[in-house]
């Protein structure tokens, strides 16, 4: 470009080229317009040998629908999550954990791909990664205590571990949340401690809306006959 006399051109497309590197591409652009009339034809093709597998690299993934990031992954896990593919979706997991390994979200949703899976002791320890990285999300510790109050297989239940987690959760949400109010109850169902459950299951009741009340309802009527609930 200097060579033809485009200083102001060659300014401009140095400065883009530090800044986002749009500056190559206008220039590499401009160069294939002019190249027959500049006697630079060779020199394009070499430019463009490099360029392309670099371009390549950059691109192609994304055309393919190739994921690259933790988010990638963890999209794609999510997708194929709600669609029942619980296996896949936690191979996704991994390869964004082995991206991001300090991000307690994603041991969050692996743990329950792990519990819809069925694999409880693995949902487990991920919830209870993902409560050492952030001990003060309520989430993690009313999934945590869900787990423990509510599994069919009893080899997992444990209601003093419940009520302790569940306990925690209500404490960081002030005792207003219906949805940690819920497991609170159900924790304590499962202790065997009825009317305790009871009260926490009518103050969940009262708290949540319409849409939610019926299945907090049925699960008053558990208690009332004594029998704590299965999930």
């Amino acid at each position: 470009l200097l060579r033809h006399g485009l200083r102001d051109l060659t300014t401009i497309t140095s400065v883009l080229f530090l800044c986002s590197g749009i500056g190559a591409v206008i220039a590499f652009a401009y160069g294939w317009m002019h190249a027959k009339e500049w006697k630079i034809t060779p020199f394009m093709c070499v430019w463009t040998g490099f360029l392309a597998p670099i371009l390549l690299l950059v691109f192609l993934p994304s055309l393919l629908s190739i994921p690259t990031s933790a988010a990638d992954y963890s999209d794609r896990a999510m997708i194929r999550h709600a669609a029942g593919e619980y296996d896949k979706a936690v191979l996704d997991y991994n390869e964004a954990i082995r991206r991001e390994p300090d991000n307690d979200v994603l041991y969050y949703n692996r743990a329950m791909a792990w519990e819809a899976a069925g694999v409880i002791e693995k949902a487990i320890a991920d919830h209870q990664q993902a409560m050492k990285l952030d001990p003060g999300d309520p989430d993690y510790s009313s999934s945590l205590a869900w787990i423990f109050a509510t599994c069919p297989q009893a080899d997992y239940r444990n209601g003093d571990q419940a009520v302790k987690y569940a306990k925690q959760a209500c404490e960081a949400t002030g005792f207003r949340d219906w949805d940690t109010l819920d497991t609170l109850a159900a924790a304590y169902a499962e202790l065997g401690d009825f009317s305790t459950a009871l009260s926490w299951q009518q103050k969940a009741i009262d708290l949540a809306p319409p849409p939610a009340k019926e299945m907090r309802v049925s699960r008053q009527q558990l208690y009332e006959k004594e029998q704590p609930y299965r999930n």
